[in-house]
């Protein structure tokens, strides 16, 4: 345990403190200062001693010049690519470094946009869920793939490929372990199962708020190439919405009073036992919430629908989430996500900052309120599907 524990560490200086030609960079002068007053490794203001400052100096070898882009016409599944240096981001004070993907494939679904997986390269933090890839694999060095930890960026943001191409076996097993966590290949690497205060389980958070950094990036820049992008709905009035609730899901309830559209559509609840089950593995939370699916802007049906809520962390403007919704339709298009907190001192809150990626169904969100604050949460996901 005190094993892992270490390696966490390693991983957080490595994930979250800015390699030398930041530091050296006076435009990052004032964001360091900020950095350096909440984290422990650099409050010295010193970096010498950073064993993982050669390692990023080594990845922004392999991911070439900083002014190189990638064309989408030359990525193929199965590349090792790193994200590109200048890619590199600050966020509530720490450095997010780019991390090396596993390109997955070209949807070709808005421009030139790629599922990748992420990799790290330490497997001392290989769990169940990572698929553990040997030297020999890699053409590199041993590293595993977290299958968990899948979204979309575009594919300029992606340097040259690193070491040797995976086969299509490779490929169709990272997809099949993100689908079904109890599967894993005959031939690969069985993980200690995660314990209860597991380093392994921060790990992940880790490695999620990594990925969402740069996800975040590419689902901004891909949906401003899309009009329209949101649902509409056609209703005259809040009562029209809520008989049109009523006619998909006869057996609907309201617990909190409604006061918006969004409102209606994420506090409607089904009976218990027509509810999608909200487990949990002890590495995350799940709850329930709504899928309702248009047709010419009319509610056509609604199910329910499993939120992973992957992170929660207290920033300067209050609490940020970060989760996904799964189970949503391949085809979904044209969504919108509906996100409350209901505090029963402070009553209903709406984000006051959020960001949406119906591709993957990875969201982000931030209420303005203290980090000790304990609510429920409301969810749904209204779009459009073949």
């Amino acid at each position: 345990m005190a094993y892992r524990k270490e390696l966490l560490r390693e991983a957080r200086r490595y994930r979250t403190c800015p390699p030398p030609h930041i530091m050296e960079d006076p435009r990052h002068f004032e964001s360091l200062a900020r950095h350096r007053r909440i984290c422990p490794y650099c409050a010295a203001g010193t970096d010498q001693e950073n064993p993982w400052h050669t390692l990023f100096d080594n990845i922004i070898r392999m991911a070439g010049p900083r002014d190189e882009m990638a064309e989408a016409g030359d990525i193929q599944p199965g590349e090792f690519r790193c994200i590109r240096p200048d890619r590199g981001t600050w966020r509530d004070g720490n450095y997010y470094s780019p991390p090396m993907v596993l390109v997955l494939e070209k949807t070709g679904t808005i421009s030139d946009d790629l599922r990748v997986a992420q990799v790290y390269h330490d497997t001392g933090l290989a769990g169940p869920g990572d698929l553990v890839l040997t030297g020999e694999q890699t053409g590199r060095e041993e590293l595993f793939v977290e299958t968990w930890n899948i979204y979309t960026l575009k594919a300029g943001y992606l340097g040259p490929p690193v070491g040797r191409r995976q086969d299509a076996d490779i490929i169709q097993s990272v997809q099949k372990m993100a689908d079904d966590p109890e599967y894993l290949p005959e031939w690969a690497m069985l993980t200690r199962p995660l314990a209860d205060e597991d380093a392994r389980i921060y790990f992940r958070r880790l490695e999620i708020e990594v990925g969402y950094s740069f996800a975040s990036q590419a689902v901004e820049a891909l949906m401003d190439e899309l009009e329209g992008s949101e649902p509409v709905l056609v209703y005259d009035s809040d009562e029209e919405i809520r008989e049109a609730v009523r006619a998909v899901m006869p057996s609907v309830s309201w617990n909190l009073t409604p006061e918006t559209p969004g409102e209606i559509l994420a506090f409607a609840q089904l009976p218990p036992e027509e509810t999608a089950m909200a487990a949990s593995d002890g590495t995350e939370e799940t709850v329930p919430g709504n899928l309702f699916l248009l047709k010419e802007g009319r509610i056509a049906s609604c199910r329910t629908v499993r939120v992973r809520i992957l992170g929660w962390s207290p920033i300067a403007t209050g609490v940020e989430m970060i989760g996904q919704i799964m189970e949503l339709p391949a085809d979904l298009n044209q969504s919108s996500l509906y996100c409350y907190l209901h505090d029963p001192e402070t009553g209903v809150q709406s984000p006051q900052d959020d960001d949406w990626d119906e591709k993957e169904g990875r969201f982000r969100v931030v209420f303005h309120c203290p980090a000790e604050t304990e609510g429920r949460l409301s969810f749904a996901v209204v779009g459009e599907a073949e």
